[in-house]
């Protein structure tokens, strides 16, 4: 078994531990307990870039051989993770609202977002951005705008 420790995430509530044990998705109590395989998937280095929980739990959101997947959390049964894009390369996992909705870095550092159930949509920002969050409204994604010498200050 191979941990991924940038995978590991724990719950708002602080009664699970999420985390990829080499290409498997897995809970636990953070008291103890049984280990559940939430997702498998089949590359071996599927969760290098971490994993993203929303504020409530619900979902989860992860990179799987470049497609960004979200993953339903509240369900009983075995859930059905759904792709919301396509990413070349990212240095970061994609970031999840508990709207649902959520955004990720593209190859050049550029933002795609896909609201609830929706496909993926390129932001109209130009030059290079910094750090990324979404606004507590998950209506918004703040970044910082960075001017790299340019005689301007980052906004």
């Amino acid at each position: 078994a191979r941990l991924w420790p940038q995978s590991l995430v724990l719950s708002t509530d602080d009664k699970t531990v999420y985390f990829a044990d080499g290409a498997k998705l897995m809970a636990v109590a953070s008291n103890g307990g049984r280990l559940r395989v939430l997702y498998e998937s089949s590359q071996e280095n599927a969760f290098t870039e971490g994993v993203s929980l929303t504020e409530t739990g619900s979902a989860v959101a992860f990179l799987d051989d470049h497609r960004v997947m979200v993953l339903p959390l509240n369900s009983s049964s075995k859930a059905v993770p759904r792709v919301v894009g396509e990413v070349a390369e990212t240095n970061e996992p994609p970031q999840l609202h508990a709207s649902g909705a959520v955004f990720y870095r593209g190859p050049q550092g550029e933002i795609w977002c896909a609201p609830p159930g929706g496909k993926s949509a390129k932001l109209p920002v130009e030059g290079d951005i910094g750090q990324a969050v979404w606004n507590p409204d998950g209506q918004s994604i703040l970044y910082l705008k960075l001017n790299q010498g340019k005689g301007v200050p980052n906004t």
